[in-house]
């Protein structure tokens, strides 16, 4: 990502101090970074284009730049979702028509590096999987085979265990907002589509005014304690403490995303005060 960037500073790093041969009198260009992150999406929406284009060389040189210069990107793992996803519900001529297109997306993916993959581009790529497989089960041929490399690839990915743990920690004036535990049901903590979901939702709630945010899973035991409701996200809360305001702000960040809906819950235990634990229990 940003080569562009890249080369101008390690020129602007080379130019400094070697006045002799004349380099002081060379101009380089001067980008903002702005210009620099717009130039680089064009090429990236130019290569996206030629991977589909009819003269091989001309795609399979679109491919091995991207693959070479952009493979640890988190944008080239979203459009080539976007393209791959495109067949799950067209028409069958037009699933003829953007099949290269389409397979070297997939393609794209499956060399995609780990660090490229973010919970929200996980949870997309399960999703188009998904209209995939109930596109083959209304009877339609499978175009993609590959496509069963890419469910083997999620969930393998790190990502459902590395989702756990600190979304934001501790930090400094944080002591003035409302901590939050984001509990994934025992059950479900294998569950990669709830997982990455709830880990964007815990991110959302890191950047609304919430001190530490953690994502965790949770224990049969720790269940039997509390009963969370099944199909719910139960809030709960110090319901005589001002945190019981919080309860509100939750809910409306929590209906951004396809998780359970809400159910609020009085902390039944010793209080927590500007403590919110919440459990997420299809």
């Amino acid at each position: 990502m940003l080569r562009q960037l890249s080369v101008v500073i390690l020129l602007s790093a080379l130019a400094g101090p070697v006045q002799a041969a004349g380099l002081e009198q060379m101009a380089l260009p001067s980008k903002g970074i702005d210009e620099i992150v717009a130039e680089e999406a064009l090429r990236r929406s130019e290569l996206f284009l030629a991977i589909g284009s009819e003269n091989r060389i001309t795609a399979l040189r679109a491919m091995a730049e991207l693959r070479g210069g952009y493979s640890d990107d988190p944008a080239l793992v979203e459009a080539a979702i976007a393209i791959v996803a495109q067949g799950a519900r067209a028409s069958d001529e037009d699933r003829k028509a953007t099949l290269t297109k389409r397979g070297n997306a997939l393609n794209l993916l499956l060399s995609a590096e780990e660090s490229a993959w973010t919970p929200r581009t996980v949870a997309q790529a399960l999703e188009m999987t998904g209209q995939y497989r109930k596109s083959v089960a209304m009877g339609r041929p499978i175009d993609l085979p590959a496509l069963v490399q890419l469910q083997q690839k999620l969930q393998g990915l790190t990502g459902v265990r590395t989702a756990y743990g600190d979304v934001q920690g501790r930090t400094e004036g944080g002591a003035q907002f409302t901590d939050v535990d984001v509990f994934i049901c025992a059950d479900q903590t294998e569950n990669v589509r709830l997982v990455m979901t709830a880990r964007s939702f815990a991110e959302t709630l890191a950047k609304n005014d919430f001190g530490r945010v953690r994502l965790r899973p949770s224990t049969v035991e720790l269940e039997k304690a509390l009963t969370p409701e099944r199909g719910r996200t139960t809030v709960y809360i110090d319901v005589k403490h001002p945190e019981a305001n919080e309860a509100a702000r939750i809910a409306t960040i929590l209906s951004q995303f396809e998780l359970p809906p809400p159910a609020r819950a009085a902390n039944a235990g010793t209080p927590t005060f500007w403590y919110v634990s919440l459990f997420v229990c299809p």
